[in-house]
């Protein structure tokens, strides 16, 4: 048997057929691999970064979920609608987001006032947001454990290189970002697929306040005043002051630009 494959091989890389058909089942088999690799690395990675966000939520800063790692837990991502719960990591390099999905650094911090940009793959961690429609909501957990919840606003493509993100001022905002089409055979293609957030409100603080009875007040006796002594008043008059010694409170902030 071994003598026999011994001369087919020889055989097969001497027709032309035969080499490209050994070619293309060597990529064939690469691609599986590497792509078994990565949803091997996304389920172990999340194992290992829910140990890490839990000592997070204990207090630790900047946990690191095994000792070589270069990122740690700054957000919990989570869909009631679509079954998903993704601890969210510092930074969206490569090696990163091949653990899970990744924070942009220079935008804002997940959570908090602003527009805050959330990286993932599209055939693994982010692969559920083909599903996301406008009007669906997803809650984000700080790493100080307080909660805040998020309606989905819009969804649309752009051309990576001229995307410009942008939130309105006071607003914690989300943008979550993956490849796109979903589908596509060649992996960091130039387009990218977003779906927007904003913070929604509180729908225990839009609950209407308890009416609750005054409560009586004590009967006072009425206080005995001495008259006031009045100063005597200067006739002199007032110092001119300077103009803009006092000026009008400036109500307008600046918000610097977002990019991502």
């Amino acid at each position: 048997m071994t003598g026999r494959l011994a001369r087919l091989v020889p055989a097969i890389l001497r027709s032309p057929r035969g080499a490209a058909g050994l070619l293309i089942g060597a990529v064939g088999l690469w691609l599986v691999s590497d792509a078994a690799l990565i949803h091997v690395k996304a389920w172990v990675g999340q194992v290992l970064l829910d140990r890490a966000w839990s000592r997070t939520l204990a207090g630790e800063e900047d946990v690191t979920p095994w000792p070589w790692a270069d990122t740690w837990p700054v957000a919990r991502l989570r869909s009631d609608a679509h079954g998903v719960d993704l601890t969210v990591l510092s930074g969206a390099t490569g090696a990163t987001l091949a653990w899970g999905p990744g924070w942009v650094q220079g935008t804002a911090e997940p959570g908090w006032p602003g527009l805050s940009v959330i990286g993932g793959h599209r055939d693994t961690h982010f692969r559920f947001l083909e599903d996301v429609v406008p009007g669906e909501r997803f809650t984000l957990t700080r790493v100080d454990g307080i909660e805040r919840a998020y309606r989905v606003t819009a969804t649309r493509v752009v051309d990576q290189p001229s995307a410009l993100l942008s939130s309105e001022p006071g607003l914690s905002s989300l943008t979550l970002v993956t490849c796109w089409p979903f589908d596509a055979v060649v992996p960091g293609g130039p387009q990218r697929y977003l779906v927007h957030l904003v913070e929604d409100a509180d729908p225990v603080a839009s609950l209407p306040a308890p009416v609750l009875p005054a409560p009586a007040l004590p009967v006072l006796a009425q206080p005995v005043l001495a008259p006031p002594v009045l100063a005597e008043p200067s006739l002199a008059p007032p110092a001119a002051g300077t103009p803009g010694d006092h000026p009008e409170e400036d109500t307008v902030a600046s918000v610097g630009g977002v990019s991502g």
